[in-house]
């Protein structure tokens, strides 16, 4: 018997239909479904040690922009403000580590009297975790490198100014910084 007419022969039988096969292409398939399912939490060691801040529009910027945009409101004939503020880069965040640093020094003597020091040198790193949550240990604030101000009273070179010390005294950024621009009649402060 050929090798060709052995397999049509097998192909013919139909051992698929066997109870013992069906059962088993069906436990491989719900194991398979479960693999693409599990989704297993993440080890503390796959969780970086420093991280940035995601690239999402960050709330805090928001809620400074309102903020600001409310504290200048408040300037004598500013009228409805808005601002805008741009960032360097969007923050870091650094987690608390426990290292461990181990050195281990061997000396080793040949059999002609040569004397070789090896020093071996192995650190571990650990990251920090309180209630299976990374220890924050600091967050650095993201840099303002530019403020737009636009606002209704803008027009007059009086309150153009005290807008533009307003905003570079409570920011610390240089004048050059600073953009103070009129609000177009009508505009929309939301």
């Amino acid at each position: 018997m050929l090798p060709s007419e052995f397999w049509l022969k097998k192909v013919k039988e139909k051992p698929w239909k066997t109870t013992q096969i069906t059962a088993a292409v069906v436990i491989l398939a719900v194991l398979g479904i479960a693999l693409i399912l599990w989704n297993p939490s993440p080890s503390p060691s796959s969780v970086p040690q420093q991280q940035s801040v995601t690239s999402e529009p960050d709330p805090g910027s928001a809620a400074l922009e309102k903020e600001l945009s409310q504290m200048l409101s408040q300037i004598s004939g500013v009228g409805a403000v808005q601002t805008k503020l741009t960032f360097k880069s969007e923050g870091t965040k650094v987690y608390a580590t426990n290292e461990r640093v181990e050195t281990r020094q061997t000396q080793e003597k040949d059999q002609n009297g040569t004397t070789r020091n090896i020093t071996e040198q192995s650190s571990d790193k650990q990251l920090v975790l309180s209630n299976n949550s990374p220890v924050l240990e600091e967050s650095k604030t993201p840099e303002i490198v530019g403020v737009l101000v636009i606002a209704e009273g803008a027009a007059d070179p009086a309150i153009e100014e005290n807008l533009s010390q307003a905003v570079t005294g409570l920011l610390g950024l240089p004048a050059s910084r600073v953009t103070v621009l009129p609000m177009e009649k009508g505009g929309n402060v939301r």
